[in-house]
């Protein structure tokens, strides 16, 4: 098991946390998938809650030159006096048919507490430097952005099963696991599209249950994650805009 060699500090939550964590996941196993060519994109989003429009959501992927790309994530949510403004990015770089962090920065502000993070992934000396000095031991794990892009592409193979470790925004190694429910065809503000339902797979005791859909005709983009807690839901988000970038 990989341990830090300093323990770095933890960031906090704050109370929208449903409906945050929906907007962070656009949402995971190492499996044999060729990288040959990946498309630049950008996707929209928008977020609701009970029907009431409660955000947006953009994540996008520039090539940005030889075997280098740049992942993005921002999102905005509100709900009553509350708000929360997150932006991530993940540069890596395509390498033997392996997506390989470099660099992982992530800052969230809004209500509560603002955080950020800055993760220099070392794979020669196989460790991560923090912006604030902190050392981690580095076995491969994928960033908290990157690994998303990975199930994303990950779902081009037979797999039904998925798992991966990475090292999220707040510095924690975690193990996410996802299963493949089927097909579905969904009406969203997009339009509608036939995609891939997936499942965050938790334990029994978790009172969450997520569900993700993904897209074949969009190379597999995430397309509506939707959340629920206790049985009810907390918040779900849908596709509104999607566009194929110039590499």
């Amino acid at each position: 098991m990989v341990k830090p060699i300093l323990t770095m500090k933890l960031l906090g939550t704050t109370g929208m946390q449903q409906i945050k964590t929906l907007f962070v996941f656009l949402a995971l196993s190492i499996s044999q998938v060729v990288y040959a060519n990946l498309k630049p994109f950008e996707a929209d989003y928008i977020g609701y809650r009970k029907g009431q429009k409660i955000g947006t959501a953009k994540q996008k992927l520039e090539h940005v030159s030889g075997n280098q790309y740049r992942l993005s994530y921002q999102s905005l949510a509100s709900l009553f006096f509350l708000t929360d403004k997150r932006y991530e990015t993940s540069h890596f770089v395509l390498k033997d048919n392996e997506l390989i962090p470099q660099q992982y920065t992530y800052v969230r502000k809004g209500t509560g507490k603002d955080k950020s993070l800055d993760l220099q992934f070392d794979v020669e000396q196989k460790i991560v430097n923090s912006k604030k000095g902190d050392v981690f031991e580095w076995d491969g794990e994928l960033d908290n952005l990157l690994y998303r892009f990975h199930f994303q592409q990950s779902l081009m193979s037979s797999q039904q099963e998925f798992e991966y470790r990475i090292i999220n925004n707040r510095a924690q190694y975690k193990t996410y696991k996802f299963k493949i429910l089927g097909e579905e065809k969904l009406t969203l503000p997009y339009g509608e599209i036939d995609t891939l339902k997936v499942q965050i797979v938790r334990a029994s005791s978790s009172k969450r249950t997520t569900y993700i859909w993904f897209a074949p005709s969009l190379d597999y983009t995430m397309v509506r994650i939707e959340q629920y807690k206790e049985g009810k839901q907390q918040a779900d988000v849908q596709l509104s805009s999607y566009s194929a970038l110039t590499p």
